[in-house]
């Protein structure tokens, strides 16, 4: 099954974020910091020492914030707050949310648990494997909305950034977002 599909609609909508924003991004003083490129280089040393040594998820991880700290370097720390946004969506690209997969796995197990004593089916649970009478089930990694739980938060978190919402308005839209994602993994 693949996951992150959605990689290049999130490319692209960050590419059209910053493009929204092109005249007052062109109306920002530049004004590098004295030793930006210095911390570039070094970022960018340890990226690929990380990423020759194996070490992906770290490596994986830095991405973003060494293109955010590139813009800082190239232009100072007004334009690097206004792109900071848009840059730090990349995340939702990267396979990063693996590591939550655990976490949403384990949630359907006991959501279909939980439902199965409610509607008085006999079960018991054994990690991630469910008995019943008729039979046993197993939970696979794939089976627990790691995908649509990546993308409701990203539409919440687009949403607000998209509508220029307060803090109020987009804590409650990722809100929203984790509560249909997790809606959505009690249902598979």
């Amino acid at each position: 099954k693949r996951r992150y599909t959605h990689g290049w609609l999130v490319m692209a909508v960050t590419v059209w974020l910053i493009w929204r924003d092109r005249r007052y991004l062109g109306s920002i003083p530049l004004r590098p910091p004295l030793g930006g490129w210095l911390l570039v280089a070094v970022g960018s040393i340890g990226w690929l020492v990380g990423y020759f040594a194996g070490l992906l998820a770290v490596s994986t991880l830095a991405m973003p914030l060494l293109v955010l700290v590139t813009v800082w370097a190239a232009g100072g720390m007004q334009l690097a707050r206004r792109v900071g946004f848009p840059i730090l969506l990349l995340y939702f690209a990267l396979p990063v949310w693996v590591l939550i997969n655990p976490l949403l796995q384990w949630m359907t197990v006991v959501a279909n648990y939980w439902l199965a004593n409610l509607f008085g089916i006999p079960v018991v649970m054994n990690e991630y494997r469910i008995d019943i009478p008729a039979g046993s089930f197993l939970i696979a990694g794939g089976c627990s909305g790691l995908h649509f739980f990546i993308v409701a938060l990203y539409i919440a978190t687009v949403q607000g950034e998209v509508d220029r919402d307060d803090m109020r308005s987009r804590i409650i839209l990722l809100l929203l977002a984790v509560a249909v994602g997790l809606w959505y993994i009690r249902s598979i």
